[in-house]
């Protein structure tokens, strides 16, 4: 696969500061989760954990969620780059422009990232492609 760029990191890690571990509201910048009370959420991956797309390829992640007590929690995905890789909110990736971006799940408190980058010529937005939800 491929190493995430120093600037991927630092962004990254920008992104993972302002997201809280536990509680929160919905509605401000600095705070895009809102937990679920009483759902334990213990760890989140990302399946693939590292991809390579091109400039307007879509690919499916999902996220494993193992929660305590076979609880269930929402999922909320981000991208730490939206000019370079967008997500939907079904874990929908697509490469938008050459680059580099991480991709973090968010549920009942925990997080896991995949690394993603993508690969092709910049181009001018998402000509004749319906956008992502």
């Amino acid at each position: 696969m491929f190493t995430i760029a120093t600037r991927a990191r630092r962004a990254l890690l920008s992104v993972l500061s302002l997201i809280p571990l536990a509680g929160g509201a919905c509605g401000s910048p600095t705070e895009p989760y809102r937990s679920s009370p009483g759902t334990p959420v213990p760890e989140v991956t990302i399946q693939p954990a590292s991809l390579i797309l091109a400039v307007g390829q879509r690919v499916q992640l999902y996220a494993v969620v193992l929660a305590s007590g076979g609880a269930s929690a929402a999922v909320e995905w981000v991208s730490t780059d939206p000019e370079v890789a967008i997500v939907a909110s079904d874990g929908t990736v697509e490469g938008i422009a050459a680059g580099e971006a991480i991709v973090i799940a968010i549920a009942g408190g925990a997080r896991g990232v995949a690394e993603v980058g993508v690969r092709g010529a910049a181009g001018p937005g998402r000509p004749g492609r319906p956008p992502l939800k």
